[in-house]
């Protein structure tokens, strides 16, 4: 027998990070998690009214926030401390990049990065502004030494120096295009892997950008799903999970509830194929707290980590 409990705001993940002694840390709803050595999630953190937005490691510590109007909070395991209060002390997304905690403001348009191990006010520089404050921040990741910042109409990256070694501290649009098309879907789930940064799009799409130029997988998807008679995978990447050898994504159907987890897999000396995991096409999932988090590897085995709900008869 099994007794299952769902926090007040629901179970949906919106990430992990992994602590320096090892530890996988997750935020889903109102919960922080720790993963143990028994294969299980330990409830760690409960926050008493805001479902978790982000989360990242830093300096010995995990940092989870909560968007606008709650604080994020840092610590581990059992002990935790509030930011202080006020806009400094809020965060939409957290990110890492050389020695800097990185985060995504809760008006829609800066973004700041910490000079300190943030605290106060005081431990976050400046405001950078990216894109248009009608916009939501959808993402964040470091990649090739600059930090990246997805929002519903566009790709921005921060720009350090410019080419004469005059300071810069500017976000620029890599993707002036879709501005004419934004949408909630739109470079979300962010991963760097195999040398390559990849984010979603909506309507099933999956770019790669190595730092020049981008590469639109769609068809590569909407192929393997027609070999298959999955023809109806036209739905949103909601989430991706690297491992060593493979990308590891899920796609859901706007057609049928329901979606299909798929990998890019990679082998020496051969072109990224793309392939649906046997038997892991999977119905009557909501595909908004279906969220795979990442590769945890032991001894002997390597597990992908997955938080999901089934829905009940009644949806």
């Amino acid at each position: 027998d099994m007794l299952q409990v769902i926090l007040l705001g629901g179970a949906t993940c919106v990430g992990f990070a992994r602590h320096s002694d090892g530890t996988l840390y997750m935020a889903a709803g109102r919960g922080v998690f720790r993963w143990n050595s028994n294969l299980l999630w330990d409830l760690m953190y409960v926050h008493a009214s805001a479902n978790a937005t982000g989360i990242a490691a830093y300096k010995g510590n995990i940092y989870v926030c909560y968007g606008s109007g709650v604080s994020y909070i840092y610590g581990t395991v059992t002990t935790w401390t509030t930011a202080a209060a006020g806009a400094t002390g809020e965060a939409q997304l957290f990110s890492t990049l050389r020695d800097e905690l990185w985060k995504c403001g809760v008006d829609k348009t800066s973004v700041y990065k910490s000079v300190s191990s943030p605290v106060t006010a005081a431990d976050w520089g400046a405001a950078l502004l990216c894109g248009e404050t009608n916009t939501q921040f959808n993402s964040m990741s470091a990649y090739q030494d600059s930090m990246y910042v997805g929002k519903e109409d566009g790709l921005f990256s921060f720009l350090r120096t410019y080419d004469d070694g005059a300071a810069a501290n500017v976000f620029k649009n890599l993707t002036q295009s879709y501005a004419r098309f934004a949408s909630t879907s739109n470079f979300k789930h962010m991963v760097d892997w195999a040398g390559l940064l990849y984010m979603g799009l909506e309507h099933s799409g999956l770019l790669s950008f190595d730092g020049g130029t981008f590469n639109d997988l769609r068809s590569m998807i909407t192929d393997e799903a027609a070999s298959l008679d999955n023809t109806n995978l036209s739905g949103e990447i909601v989430a991706l999970a690297p491992s060593t050898t493979d990308l590891f994504f899920f796609i859901d159907s706007y057609i049928s509830q329901g979606g299909a987890l798929m990998a890019l897999h990679r082998r020496p000396n051969l072109p990224i194929q793309v392939h649906m995991l046997d038997l892991h096409w999977l119905t009557n999932v909501d595909r908004a707290d279906f969220i795979p988090l990442g590769i945890t590897t032991g001894n002997d085995f390597h597990l992908l980590a997955v938080v999901g709900r089934v829905a009940t008869a009644s949806g």
